[in-house]
């Protein structure tokens, strides 16, 4: 090795100031229309517009794989018909519950005693 520095001004692109800037010319000039483009999706609506692929994608796969793990997993099947249903839990009267699993339509002095209890 030698303490000599190595002489690397032959590759400075600034030495010939005019051809430096035409080329910087040429390049920008180029690239306006791209540039231009670029700036006009650069507004929100823009981004969002772009990631609508992506987020189809990661919404199929998270479909798909939600789907695949409801198939595989086995719910118990049900001891008694007498369990509590969905209309039990929010506070639905059990009779009026009864009419609505059975499609019984009740006459009107059912309901109001069923109603007020």
């Amino acid at each position: 090795m030698t303490d000599e520095r190595i002489d690397l001004s032959a590759l400075d692109p600034t030495t010939d100031a005019e051809r430096f800037e035409e080329v910087v010319g040429r390049i920008n000039a180029a690239v306006a229309p791209a540039m231009a483009a670029r700036r006009a999706g650069a507004t929100v609506f823009g981004q969002v517009a772009g990631l609508w692929r992506p987020l189809l994608a990661a919404a199929a796969i998270a479909g798909v794989i939600s789907a695949a793990t409801l198939a595989l997993v086995q719910s118990p099947a049900p001891e008694n018909e007498a369990e509590i249903g969905l209309a039990e839990v929010i506070g639905v009267p059990q009779q009026i519950a009864q009419w609505l699993r059975s499609d019984e339509s009740p006459d009107p002095s059912e309901l109001l005693i069923a109603l007020e209890e």
